[in-house]
């Protein structure tokens, strides 16, 4: 059997009044197209536009208001401000630093980018070598990888003779627990860089005994440079430019802390 579906009953249109006695809707005048226009504009405004608190701005967009709590002029006003306060900021503490007899500025060099130390260095504010010296292994974490000798240039045999941390310690330890500040470009890179050491070393944790005493130039130049990420919320670090060998690199960052010291802390220009 045989089912087929019938087609879609259609009716005659049927109209709901007289066309013949239908009376034309009349044009609309410029005056009602002008008020229609207000009214609309009107609307619009109240839906996706709010007030300035800060200037009384009240054509700001309500997702600014949301985001910043003001209009975006006066959002760029104020992170223009609070740029120029960090950079002050940043002089204020690079003069501080450098005219502290008791800070110095480390730097290590390592097997691997979490290995541990086969060189290290330590300079007073002046540039005095405290410490610097090439670092045997232990290799509890592996021989010096191939990526770190083309990042430093040092081999398995350059520090094959060289004295062990253990055998460092002593002095290390003197040095930076006798410092009131331990300056480091990216500081928790050393500082972890140190911890495992003296780990493998089976000596004291230099890290965590001088623990409040580290402070990163790498964010303090960060700071001073004014190079803002909305995405990190945060400044974007900026590279050394050392030669990735220890002493070297402890003059960069002295480098880098004389430039900011010596810096206008008049504004920047917006």
């Amino acid at each position: 059997m045989s089912f087929f579906k019938k087609p879609p009953f259609v009716r005659a249109p049927y109209a709901l009044y007289d066309v013949g006695q239908a009376i034309s809707k009349r044009p609309t005048t410029p005056a009602q197209r002008a008020a229609l226009a207000t009214a609309r504009d009107r609307a619009y405004a109240q839906r996706h536009y709010g007030t300035c608190p800060m200037c009384g701005d009240t054509e700001v967009w309500r997702d600014d208001l949301a985001r910043w709590g003001q209009c975006g002029a006066c959002q760029e006003k104020e992170e223009l401000a609070q740029r120029d306060a960090d950079r002050v900021e940043a002089v204020a503490w690079t003069r501080t630093v450098l005219a502290d007899p008791h800070a110095v500025v480390l730097d290590t060099e390592t097997t691997d980018l979490y290995g541990e130390v086969i060189e290290i260095a330590v300079l007073t504010m002046a540039g005095e070598v405290l410490l610097e010296s090439l670092v045997c292994p232990t290799g509890g974490l592996g021989p010096i990888s191939p990526v770190a000798t083309e990042v430093h240039g040092l081999t398995m045999a350059d520090v094959a003779e060289a004295p062990t941390f253990a055998q460092l310690y002593d002095q290390v330890a003197t040095i930076l627990q006798g410092a009131s500040r331990i300056v480091a470009w990216n500081s928790a890179f050393d500082y972890f860089t140190l911890q495992r050491t003296c780990a493998l070393a089976e000596v004291k944790d230099l890290a965590q005994v001088t623990d409040k005493r580290w402070t990163c130039a790498m964010e303090w130049y960060a700071q001073w440079w004014g190079d803002w990420s909305e995405y990190h919320g945060n400044y974007r670090w900026q590279p050394l430019g050392g030669d990735h060998r220890a002493r070297e690199d402890c003059l960069a960052v002295l480098e880098r802390l004389r430039t900011m010291a010596g810096a206008d802390t008049t504004p920047l220009p917006s």
